[in-house]
């Protein structure tokens, strides 16, 4: 019979919202773990794992993040292209922030819904956003698509369709 153990890996305060913990791929170079986590009191804390311990990468700050400071992180994301991993996206509310993995911000986005965001996907420039009852497409910052479900929406997956056909397809719709 296999016996587990629990390791806590590191500590942060509350988290009550899905979506709020990112793992990225391990790098070739240095071959470390990192992760990051957004928390309830709005903090987003960067990890990297060295010799199987958490050391804290760095932890935003409110003001130059542009964070709200009374509102919980509801969703962390990276991009969907391998080439741009090393970005993050925060969803706070109705406002979406992009950060590198250093902390600094690169991107910016405030929607004009009242619902907060609690899921999303970034491919490239394009964000989809799903809140509770409507799901928006937002292109490079600009508002591109909108649809209000009749039910709740509880996930959200982004599928990619890179297949030779799907990109001749695409290339005849647009000539």
């Amino acid at each position: 019979m296999l016996e587990y153990s629990l390791t806590n890996i590191a500590q942060v305060p509350s988290v009550s919202h899905r979506n709020t913990l990112v793992i990225f791929p391990i790098g070739t170079k240095k071959k470390k773990q990192k992760f990051v986590v957004g928390d309830d009191t709005g903090t987003i804390t960067f990890f990297e794992v060295k010799r199987s311990e958490a050391i804290s990468v760095f932890t935003s700050n409110f003001d130059e993040a542009g964070l709200q400071r009374s509102g919980a992180v509801h969703c962390i994301r990276t991009n969907l292209n391998a080439k741009k991993r090393d970005r993050i996206f925060v969803a706070q509310g109705h406002r979406i922030i992009g950060m590198t993995k250093k902390g600094k911000e690169f991107f910016r986005l405030e929607s004009p819904l009242t619902e907060a965001i609690h899921t999303m996907a970034v491919e490239n420039v394009r964000v989809y956003t799903g809140c509770e009852y409507i799901f928006s497409l937002y292109d490079d910052g600009k508002d591109s698509g909108f649809f209000m479900s009749q039910d709740r929406i509880n996930s959200m997956v982004l599928v990619s369709n890179s297949s030779p056909r799907a990109e001749e397809e695409r290339k005849m719709s647009e000539e």
